[in-house]
């Protein structure tokens, strides 16, 4: 049975996915330059330290990388959504970027990554995580929203495509969220 504290964190964790806006401006990229997977992961590692200063970035790296290495995290058509988890989170970090070389991420399409969204998800609430990437997945999966983002030549217009997205996403979560 899950204490006190547990159930509280599930509960705030739940409130995050549904309710909270999660594609932050200052965790949207656009257009940036990475020689490797790797040089993506530890960037994005370093924003969340910021943001979360108790998180150590290499030990991020470290889980991005063993998740890649499970099987590739790119979901086709130039997508990839290289995910973790993370015991001392409270609520997801998203990092979204537009890449100007895309990279390869074995992807069973073939296509190189363009556009990337990098997902750190508290350690609880395994239900919640599941449904929460499966509808990130599709949403950002769309054509319009691939289209969006792509299209974006700066950080205003991703983060105004961002904003579009996030609307979708709630949108289809609540049309899938289940109450615990």
């Amino acid at each position: 049975m899950a204490t006190a504290s547990e159930q509280g964190a599930k509960i705030k964790y739940t409130q995050a996915l549904t309710t909270t806006q999660w594609l932050r401006p200052e965790h949207l990229f656009c257009r940036i330059n990475f020689h490797s997977q790797k040089a993506l992961f530890e960037h994005a590692a370093h924003c969340l330290g910021r943001y979360v200063p108790e998180i150590k970035p290499q030990s991020v790296v470290s889980k991005l990388m063993f998740r890649e290495k499970l099987g590739s995290t790119s979901i086709g058509n130039g997508i990839a959504i290289p995910h973790c988890t993370l015991d001392d989170l409270i609520e997801p970090f998203i990092w979204l970027s537009t890449l100007k070389s895309p990279l390869k991420f074995n992807a069973e399409d073939t296509l190189p990554v363009d556009i990337t969204a990098i997902v750190i998800i508290p350690n609880i609430a395994h239900d919640q995580t599941t449904l929460f990437l499966t509808n990130f997945a599709y949403v950002i999966q769309q054509a319009r929203s691939r289209n969006r983002l792509r299209k974006a030549k700066n950080h205003q217009e991703l983060c105004a495509s961002a904003s579009l997205i996030e609307k979708e996403f709630q949108q289809r979560n609540n049309e899938t969220h289940t109450v615990l």
